[in-house]
Formats: C-alpha cells, sequence, structure tokens
C-alpha cells in the first residue's frame, strides 16, 4: 500500500459512487454509531474499527481508499 494523500470532498465522491473510478470507501464508525446510523454511504464497506489489524491487510491498494466515520 502505498501513502500517497487522497482527498475527495463529499459532493466528489457521491459523484463517483457507482462509477469505474470509485474509490474503496470503508466505514471504520463504532458498531453502536454505524446500528444507529439512519443510512449508509452507498457500496461502503463496515469495518470494526477495533479489528482494524485483521481486515487492513485486506484493503485493495490498487484503488484509492476514502475512510468515513
Amino acid at each position: 500500500m502505498s501513502s500517497a494523500s487522497y482527498f475527495v470532498s463529499p459532493q466528489q465522491l457521491w459523484s463517483l459512487i457507482g462509477t469505474p473510478q470509485a474509490p474503496v470507501i470503508l466505514d471504520v464508525c463504532r458498531a453502536q454509531v454505524h446500528d444507529a446510523a439512519p443510512g449508509l454511504i452507498p457500496t461502503s464497506t463496515w469495518r470494526q474499527p477495533e479489528a482494524h489489524a485483521e481486515w487492513v491487510p485486506d484493503i485493495d491498494g490498487s484503488r484509492p481508499i476514502v475512510v468515513a466515520c
């Protein structure tokens, strides 16, 4: 995985979702926050932040990654 910086505004992210240029979107909110949320970011994948050592090695580093909380 590279250490390159990547920034995308919420508006830019919304326009990228569903396109070939879309980044990987990881939702890392704590479980109680995630469960109480009124909705999810489309195409995002929830990952338990406390267990990051288990899922970080499996991240697809060939695409930009957006981490949301």
